[in-house]
């Protein structure tokens, strides 16, 4: 039986009877609606500035950070790597050619070390600018690390989507073609390959690489192959972009696996777009807290709808993104890394106190300004940041 909720019991109906008629639209303008922001994650390489250092002695990078894990490549004296992460525990992540892994920061020069040795390089090339009036980089005379297996088998290159390389190649545009019941986007260079897309007649890819019939295409956040001859490319393609009013009006691939689960996703590590060095749990917190400013405050509350005080909308807030924190806060001020007030980026809890206690707490939303549940008068609001009263600050999320 399929009932309308017109069918509504009697009982309902009188309950209302009494109060003043009014639309749906009038009853939602009411609530204190707020908008769960999805995190959005990041698939892509992103540019760092390069933090150089060279091997001490013939070694590995290896994929685990296990003295006996698996190589990922081996460095010969005076090889180069970038530093894309001090891991604390005596290990770094390095990236060299195309080499991405685990070292012992024993393995590598330090400072001064390493300064010395990018002198006598910059020193050779300038030399050799003189000599054949051309300009040459000490770069160039850089030594990489040499690979022992490929980017797709090292368990370790996605360790971080940091890179020194950049990674962002030229658009080759394509349109698929009209395909009925669309064209799949397989895994592998094979019919019978798992899907991991889908693309209608009309949508829009990109072309990474061509490898025979088929094609390596980047469509959204779909990467994966299809057979070319189902793709207008070159003038074709570019005659129905114009049409169509350009590629941001196209419409990309479907998702049918998400690109964590692609086995063809880092078939390239190449793409048309950066990545972005943002963590996105931090851009998601911060859009659900901007949805819940004009909500009440109630002392003691907790709901983000109903009413929180200061401490309890930080709790329920990140709650959401499944991170635990204490109740008050005082608690909530040691519950993770303390920082200076000054260093403090959007998303970091800035604490507030007066004759040495704890009494504030609001998250903080970038340059100098704040969303707290303020008070019973003024309820979540976006404020200026109290450097009067400011005391530290706390990071919770990863930058």
């Amino acid at each position: 039986m399929n009932l309308s909720q017109d069918d509504a019991s009697e009982e309902a109906q009188k309950e209302n009877e009494d109060r003043p008629e009014q639309t749906n639209s009038q009853l939602i303008a009411q609530q204190h609606i707020v908008n769960v922001a999805p995190v959005e994650k990041n698939y892509r390489f992103y540019l760092v500035d390069k933090n150089p250092a060279f091997a001490v002695e013939d070694t590995a990078v290896l994929q685990e950070m296990k003295d006996d894990a698996a190589q990922a490549g081996t460095l010969s004296r005076n090889d180069v790597v970038y530093i894309l992460g001090d891991l604390k525990n005596g290990w770094y992540y390095v990236e060299s050619g195309t080499v991405r892994g685990f070292i012992r920061a024993e393995k590598l020069t330090d400072a001064a070390a390493t300064q010395k040795l990018i002198e006598q390089y910059q020193n050779h090339a300038a030399r050799v600018s003189r000599l054949t009036g051309t300009t040459v980089s000490a770069e160039s005379y850089y030594r990489c690390a040499a690979a022992t297996v490929p980017v797709r088998e090292n368990a370790a290159a996605m360790y971080s989507l940091a890179t020194v390389y950049d990674r962002v190649v030229a658009k080759n545009d394509a349109v698929t073609k009209d395909v009925t019941g669309g064209l799949r986007v397989h895994d592998a260079m094979r019919s019978d390959a798992s899907e991991v897309g889908v693309l209608e007649a009309g949508d829009l890819a990109y072309i990474l690489s061509e490898c025979g019939d088929w094609a390596y295409i980047e469509s959204g956040d779909v990467r994966g192959f299809v057979r070319e001859r189902y793709l207008k490319t070159g003038a074709e393609a570019a005659a129905v972009i114009q049409e169509k009013g350009g590629e941001d009006s196209m419409s990309v691939a479907e998702e049918t696996v998400s690109p964590e689960d692609n086995a063809a996703f880092y078939y390239m590590t190449s793409s048309i777009k950066e990545g972005t060095a943002e963590n996105p749990v931090r851009k998601a917190l911060l859009q659900t807290a901007e949805s819940c400013v004009g909500n009440p405050y109630v002392w003691g509350g907790t709901s983000l709808t109903n009413g929180c005080d200061c401490s309890g909308f930080v709790q329920t807030l990140y709650g959401l993104y499944g991170i635990s924190l204490p109740r008050v806060a005082e608690q909530q001020a040691g519950a993770g890394t303390q920082i200076p007030v000054s260093e403090a980026e959007p998303g970091d809890l800035i604490f507030f106190a007066k004759n040495g206690y704890v009494y504030h707490v609001a998250i903080c939303s970038g340059d100098n300004t704040t969303i707290e549940a303020y008070n019973s008068q003024m309820g979540i609001i976006n404020n200026t940041l109290d450097t009067a009263h400011a005391v530290w600050a706390v990071r919770v999320l990863d930058s």
